[in-house]
């Protein structure tokens, strides 16, 4: 069985980042998927994530939307 390790979270709806067989490192998560970009805020280490696979809004709850979403 072969394991390939990714990295995402509940608003990208998948993975962003993706391991090859051959480039595992520890510590690593893996490549950015093709177009998606990821950043890292400097004043508070926060993963910033721009692409196909996230979400541009939750069901029913504009407000969390204005509070959570970003333009980078």
């Amino acid at each position: 069985m072969n394991i390939v390790h990714g990295w995402g979270i509940t608003e990208t709806l998948q993975y962003i980042t993706l391991n090859d067989f051959n480039s595992w490192k520890q510590n690593y998560s893996g490549y950015p998927l093709p177009n998606s970009e990821i950043l890292i805020n400097k004043d508070n280490n926060e993963i910033l994530v721009k692409g196909p696979s996230v979400i541009n809004s939750y069901y029913k709850d504009e407000e969390k939307k204005s509070n959570l979403f970003y333009q980078i």
